[in-house]
């Protein structure tokens, strides 16, 4: 059986329902696209942002906290928020 690797993932249930297309990152592309922007935000002063990059500053750290929390040994990692697929077919 071979992993899942980054990209788009669909999940088919028993029922035959397919769900909507969902992204998939793997852990340590995850942490390649932490390092990224937060270089990327780190580089540039607040008093430089646009109203644009202002307004979305917070999506792109709580991106960065969400990209973060599949580093199992970050602190932010809480093994009760893990949604277990059973790998069938992969």
């Amino acid at each position: 059986m071979s992993r899942v690797q980054t990209g788009i993932v669909m999940f088919k249930y028993k029922d035959e329902e397919i769900d909507w297309p969902g992204v998939f990152i793997r852990g340590d592309d995850a942490f390649m696209f932490v390092n990224a922007l937060k270089t990327v935000l780190n580089t540039i002063n607040d008093d430089e942002l646009s109203v644009t990059l202002k307004y979305y500053k917070n999506t792109y750290e709580t991106l960065i906290h969400l990209l973060e929390s599949s580093n199992i040994n970050n602190e932010n990692h809480k093994k009760d928020k893990i949604q277990f697929v059973e790998a069938k077919n992969v």
